[in-house]
């Protein structure tokens, strides 16, 4: 369309909450954040000494304005763009996908080619066999079991989600915690399965991938701690630790 675009994002993958982004680490306030809803109810929030609040206040205006809304939030200059964002995404997401479907079009395996597209280590496969779900103030949260097939027979793998995957525990161990990333693919098609397609029954690839170094960068300074907290999906007791500490094949 000729616009101009910049090649990167604020994650390098997807996030349920606005506060959780690379640019609340770097310097880059998310305020001033206006709002409109679905009615037309139009918001402010002009400063907040919680990163977690604009968030929280966006999710009340928008289930009670009809369940629609926009924002904009995280104003900057250039050169604090360019010291924040996670670098090349959309390269990078065009590359997986031209991998995954050279892959079926060459009849190989295209998990295998998109793991190692995204640099990742293919931790689990199998099929749901029971789910728990619940929709909390704009989000779907769900609690999902799985049984392994293949080289996974007889073991299991537990995923937490909160509209995205934040959790993954294998064999009753943590094996990822947000912001590393797992991805849900689809066995045969490497095809990236979203939470709402989850149902018992479905086969399911999980690859966990290393989130950009500049996420973890947030996360040490004290107001990316808190933006990014396990205590935001249900587990305040729980702190960060980088896959490579958690996966032998990270290392």
């Amino acid at each position: 369309m000729g616009i101009s675009v910049i090649d990167g994002d604020a994650l390098g993958r997807s996030a349920p909450e606005t506060q959780m982004t690379s640019f609340i680490g770097h310097g880059v306030s998310l305020t001033p954040m206006p709002l409109i809803d679905y009615e037309g109810n139009v918001v402010i929030v002009q400063e907040a000494p919680e990163p977690t609040y604009p968030d929280q206040l966006g999710r009340w205006v928008v289930t009670n304005g009809g369940g629609m809304g926009a924002n904009n939030h995280y104003p900057m200059s250039g050169l604090q763009a360019k010291d924040a964002v996670v670098p090349n995404t959309i390269t990078h997401a065009l590359e997986l996908g031209r991998t995954v479907l050279s892959a079926r079009q060459e009849g190989s395996d295209p998990v295998a080619a998109a793991t190692e597209a995204l640099g990742g280590v293919l931790l689990f496969t199998g099929s749901i066999v029971r789910m728990e779900e619940a929709k909390k103030m704009g989000f779907f949260y769900t609690l999902v079991d799985l049984q392994g097939t293949g080289r996974n027979e007889g073991l299991t793998a537990q995923l937490v989600i909160k509209n995205e995957t934040m959790l993954l525990s294998l064999h009753g161990a943590i094996r990822a915690i947000f912001p590393d990333l797992v991805c849900m693919l689809e066995p045969g098609t490497g095809r990236g399965v979203m939470s709402v397609e989850l149902a018992e029954g479905k086969a399911l690839a999980l690859v966990a991938v290393r989130c950009h170094e500049r996420l973890r960068e947030a996360l040490r300074s004290e107001v990316g701690a808190s933006a990014f907290s396990p205590a935001r999906y249900g587990y305040p007791d729980l702190q960060y630790q980088p896959i490579e500490e958690l996966v032998e094949e990270f290392r």
